[in-house]
């Protein structure tokens, strides 16, 4: 709580600087999975109003409803939810009867791009109590992205989900261009290419801004530019690159030169042609890829607050002192 007011701060910082601006947040902001103690719940509900209400509302994010949201119940989310009318989603939470608790998805218009959103919550960290059914994401997602699909025209998925499963996520569906996971690691993930979507993650203890900046002008591909892989053989080219240069120099070269030379240049075509291959193929290489960049940004004790945010944060906080003493 107490990054919060330098946090919405910052956010309200970018967005006075740029022109399309959407704020996502990837869930467990309310409770971790592990809270069971109802004292607990009770006395952090002053704070839990800040966070819906001057976080999640008054900034309009676009909140993935994480596990741990759900953990001491459906009825403190809802309550939020009905109080402060912030956007949740998740596609794969049912009732007893199947019925979504949820929005599974929404759309949001960034000037001519309408951007779709959906959300899936981890249904292997809910007992499926509290007549709470969490549907594995297999058997859930694959009819929202078809009716989403045909809304929108570029899909982000918020996913409460670990690394792996969203691999397999972006491997089975190419119209999910950006996976936002949450929950699983304490360090910032950058983005990493997989199939035709960047997964990242800002690390969990809140301690950092994740800003991802992406340009849609290309040919709805990611640019194969910004992979590892492809600057580790760009990084080998120059290499061999300037072990050449010497012997191009001289006018005559030695017979152990010559074989240097030819060995250097054989492996300078080799690393040419994987360069190549690696770019042809697929659709990526028809015009120029969609573009990104990513940063994180700490949340410094020098940071400036937002001063009624910060009032609210040490109200609730008193609140609670209040209620932990009955």
């Amino acid at each position: 709580m107490g990054g919060l007011s330098k946090r919405i701060e910052l956010i309200q910082t970018l967005q006075s600087k740029e022109q399309h601006t959407l704020l996502l947040e990837g869930g467990n902001c309310f409770f971790s999975p592990s809270i069971r103690v109802k004292q607990q719940i009770s006395s952090r509900l002053p704070e839990l109003n800040v966070i819906a209400k001057d976080y999640l509302h008054g900034q309009s994010a676009v909140y993935g409803i994480g596990s741990g949201d759900l953990a001491p119940g459906i009825e403190y989310l809802k309550t939020l939810l009905n109080i402060h009318a912030f956007t949740a989603l998740s596609a794969n939470i049912f009732d007893s009867k199947n019925q979504l608790l949820f929005t599974p998805a929404t759309t949001v218009q960034a000037g001519p791009h309408t951007l779709g959103i959906i959300a899936l919550t981890d249904h292997s960290l809910l007992d499926n109590a509290q007549d709470i059914q969490a549907l594995p994401w297999e058997k859930a997602i694959s009819s929202e992205l078809e009716q989403l699909s045909q809304q929108s025209d570029f899909i982000m998925l918020l996913s409460n989900y670990a690394y792996k499963e969203n691999v397999r996520i972006a491997e089975q569906f190419s119209n999910i261009r950006i996976i936002l996971q949450s929950g699983y690691r304490a360090s910032n993930l950058a983005p990493q290419q997989v199939n035709n979507a960047i997964i990242c993650q800002t690390e969990k203890r809140g301690k950092y801004l994740g800003v991802l900046k992406i340009s849609l002008e290309g040919n709805g591909f990611w640019e194969k530019k910004h992979t590892g892989e492809y600057r580790q053989m760009e990084r080998e080219i120059t290499q061999v690159t300037r072990l050449l240069s010497p012997y191009a120099q001289k006018d005559q070269l030695s017979e152990n030169e010559k074989f240097k030379q030819e060995k250097l240049q054989a492996m300078l075509e080799q690393l040419q042609q994987k360069k190549a291959l690696y770019l042809q193929g697929t659709q990526q290489t028809k015009g120029k890829g969609d573009l990104y960049t990513n940063r994180f940004m700490p949340l410094h004790d020098s940071l400036p607050e937002d001063e009624q945010v910060s009032r609210h944060v040490k109200e609730a906080l008193e609140k609670r002192k209040a209620l932990l003493k009955k």
